[in-house]
């Protein structure tokens, strides 16, 4: 029996492109953080709108800036709270690292016990870390 080494090489080729495609149209139509979280050296940095809402410390573009406080290091943190994102902040390591994160919330108010509970946790979070000077 004779393999046909072209026909094989072709289905492997067509099945690498059919996984990066997935890998691809999963990354970019997930739910989730996309546009507003970014990996650089292994850690959460936040992006656009994410990190101009931080950088003006006004609630702005889908984020509600919860509250701040000087960090480790005396870094300025800010507490956040996004539909697709919800954390703490602190400036440091060429932007704002994202310490901490949560699930988003609506910051619409249309789940108050939901945002209540992660607001609480986010605050307590808050205290832990500027305890770590």
């Amino acid at each position: 029996m004779m393999i046909d080494r072209s026909r094989t090489l072709r289905r492997a080729i067509r099945l690498l492109a059919l996984a990066a495609i997935a890998a691809l149209a999963i990354r970019y139509l997930a739910p989730g953080a996309q546009g507003v979280v970014e990996t650089r050296n292994g850690l959460s940095f936040a992006a656009g709108p994410l990190e101009q809402a931080l950088d003006s410390k006004s609630s702005q573009a889908g984020t509600r800036i919860l509250g701040d406080f000087a960090g480790p290091g005396k870094a300025p943190c800010r507490i956040f709270a996004r539909a697709d994102v919800s954390g703490i902040a602190c400036k440091e390591f060429g932007g704002w690292h994202l310490r901490m994160q949560r699930d988003g919330i609506d910051i619409a108010g249309n789940d108050g016990a939901g945002a209540n509970a992660i607001d609480t946790a986010l605050r307590e979070d808050a205290k832990e870390l500027a305890a770590t000077k």
